[in-house]
């Protein structure tokens, strides 16, 4: 504790994705920048001395899990001797599909499935760095982990849920959006509807719920462009109208948001496969989406169904129909898009403006270390 706030070491990984951006990353500098908190994300620190320093020094530790287990039993070491241990997660490594990369380090089963009516192995153990006792032994170390901590940190009231039957001091601490960044960018509009689906290779499931109805959607809409960034799965739109796909690679996460207001959407599609591991998701999708004025339609199941007023801040879709149905109004109804855009771009504002919201990570590390929020005058 410095001059009454508390420190706090925000420990990021290595490969900084978006997970550790909006859970890590950001948090920490907006509660540099607010005062009441002293807090540093480790990638600021240049030096190993200067990150032995702080993490010597905090009072909190906020990390997220990594396959590191020395590091893992190091902080675990630290938390029980001096400070406490935040430990921040967003994903249900406990449900991972096998369709995801991610069944690699996390699958605890070997997988067959039923192609063109022959049974292939989709997983084997001990067969392309797929190893069963490695992900046992590593989901027990998450497990642990969990368990040690002081607090643990999530996006998801479902994945809070599954936490507390391992871990009672749970706080849900939502995705929020810097707006000074997520804000709409006056673009030149042409005769063009761009309809916007942004994703990796983990998404494949997802995206082939839709697949079926957008096809059909740019056969019957010649002024139509489907604009795809990230992974293009490129099987499933081999009867797509090539001329009207548009493939846009990943960036840098500190240029994500410039890119996606510079791709001109009209409308965004999120959808999602109704799995134990999707609906432990965050809105995420939806948020990015609104705080551009863009409408969303979303699959019906959480996160999103717990989050979107449909056909009013977004659009909430269960079957092949209602996608096509909904995805062909927007197209031919201007003022819908724009009206719905509106209305999900005032939620964002009201609900996820991390320079409103910052306060909830303030009063929870405050209130970790025994103290209560500051009361700061701008």
């Amino acid at each position: 504790m410095i001059e009454g706030k508390p420190v706090v070491y925000f420990k990021e990984s290595t490969n900084r994705n978006g997970c550790g951006f909006y859970r890590i990353y950001q948090p920490a500098v907006k509660l540099s920048e607010r005062g009441s908190v002293m807090a540093c994300p480790s990638s600021e620190l240049k030096t190993i001395e200067d990150k032995e320093l702080w993490f010597e020094r905090a009072d909190l530790i906020v990390t997220q899990i990594t396959s590191d287990i020395q590091l893992e039993m190091m902080i675990t070491e630290k938390a029980k001797g001096k400070g406490r241990w935040v430990i921040d997660w967003d994903d249900n490594v406990f449900n991972v599909s096998p369709y995801n990369p991610a069944y690699k380090d996390h699958g605890i089963k070997e997988v067959e499935v039923t192609l063109g009516g022959e049974k292939k192995t989709l997983w084997e153990d001990g067969r392309d760095g797929f190893s069963i006792k490695s992900n046992k032994e590593r989901l027990i170390i998450f497990t642990e982990c969990l368990r040690n901590a002081d607090l643990v940190t999530t996006p998801s009231p479902i994945l809070s849920g599954m936490f507390k039957k391992i871990n009672p001091n749970v706080k849900v601490l939502r995705n929020f959006l810097d707006l000074n960044v997520w804000k709409p960018l006056p673009t030149q509009k042409d005769d063009k509807i761009r309809i916007g689906w942004q994703g990796g290779d983990s998404h494949f499931e997802d995206w082939c719920l839709i697949s079926d109805a957008l096809g059909g959607i740019l056969r019957a809409n010649k002024n139509v462009i489907l604009v795809m960034m990230g992974t293009h799965f490129t099987g499933t739109t081999k009867n797509f109208p090539q001329d009207q796909i548009q493939v846009e690679s990943w960036v840098p996460i500190d240029a994500y948001p410039y890119k996606f207001r510079s791709l001109n959407l009209d409308i965004g599609i999120a959808p999602l496969c109704n799995n134990a591991f999707n609906t432990a998701k965050s809105e995420l999708k939806w948020t990015e989406y609104g705080a551009l004025g863009i409408p969303c339609v979303m699959s019906n199941v959480p996160p999103y169904s717990l989050r979107v007023m449909d056909m009013d801040t977004g659009f909430l879709c269960s079957t092949d129909q209602e996608w096509s149905g909904t995805i062909q109004r927007l197209i031919d109804d201007k003022e819908l898009r724009i009206k719905v855009g509106q209305n999900a771009l005032e939620e964002v504002r009201t609900s996820y403006d991390i320079d409103k919201e910052i306060v909830q990570y303030e009063d929870t590390y405050r209130s970790l270390c025994g103290l209560k929020r500051e009361l700061i005058l701008n």
